[in-house]
């Protein structure tokens, strides 16, 4: 049997496709594209596939209907798309530091606007959660329903080991409510030492970087007094030390829902993190 296809789907898209989706009937298709749109569209060929039935984005799917369109808040790229467990919502993740949840049936839109570094990937652990992560290298737990959706938690611990070590010691979640994702010391990208400089180099025209002008100690057009410099700045609080480009499920309970997610990043690692919306998390193990 002559099983496939290769047929491309042009319009209306007017830039890169940067992550594209499978619905659950393998006929739909989600997809986030530099030109700062996630779309759904039909990829229907009644010579290879059954009639999909009706569902919440439509009842009739010829090729390349455009089942849904959706912008991105702020403007940015669409870097993740993808369908819940169930293919009747869509989450996507914009450049602008949002996250974007659609229910075509309700119908409602809601937008999670982050203080963060914008996300790069994301996938649903159940119908009603999600983790995100990018470049604030560390992923984040998210849940809610039509009616709204919220942060729970960060997954890494600011009080856990750094080393590349197999297993490290349990973790516990910091609430999404403080700076930074938590209750917890701050962690990210923000929240560093090298981060700080740049903002005091922006905002106070202060720079720790011994010999510059402005650097304490410097001598110069701003030679500031003699004082000691920032240090600590090698390494994240973070347990990976770079973008997360990538994450997926990795282990399902008896419920269908995901209890375990892997995250790889620029940094080389593999870091497998158990998911529980209730807040309990276990050691978190990993690999490199």
């Amino acid at each position: 049997m002559n099983w496939w296809a290769s047929k491309q789907l042009k319009k209306p898209i007017r830039s890169t496709v940067l992550s594209i989706d499978w619905h659950p009937n393998n006929v739909l298709l989600a997809a986030g594209s530099a030109d700062m749109k996630a779309r759904v569209f039909s990829t229907f060929l009644k010579e290879i596939d059954k009639k999909p039935p009706a569902n919440v984005w439509g009842d009739k799917f010829p090729w390349n209907t455009v089942c849904g369109e959706y912008n991105s808040p702020g403007g940015g790229w669409v870097h993740a798309v993808g369908f819940s467990p169930s293919g009747d919502a869509l989450a996507f993740a914009g450049h602008d530091s949002t996250i974007t949840i659609v229910y075509p049936a309700a119908p409602a839109v809601i937008t999670l606007k982050g203080t963060t570094l914008p996300y790069l990937t994301l996938t649903w652990t159940a119908e009603d959660a999600l983790v995100a992560a990018g470049h604030d290298c560390q992923p984040v737990l998210f849940s809610g329903t039509p009616a709204g959706w919220k942060a729970i938690c960060s997954l890494d611990d600011a009080n856990g080991p750094r080393s590349s070590s197999f297993a490290s010691s349990a973790s516990t979640p910091r609430s999404a409510t403080g700076p930074g994702g938590g209750g917890g010391p701050p962690v990210g990208r923000l929240n560093n030492a090298a981060f700080n400089r740049f903002r005091e180099a922006d905002s106070r025209g202060t720079s720790s970087i011994p010999g510059t002008p402005s650097s304490p100690g410097g001598s110069g057009l701003f030679g500031g007094s003699p004082t000691s410099g920032v240090g600590g700045d090698k390494e994240l609080l973070t347990i990976h030390q770079n973008t997360i480009t990538s994450v997926r499920p990795y282990e399902w309970g008896p419920n269908g829902n995901v209890t375990k997610v892997s995250t790889t990043g620029v940094d080389g690692k593999l870091v497998l993190w158990p998911v529980s919306t209730s807040g309990g998390l276990a050691p978190k193990m990993m690999i490199r």
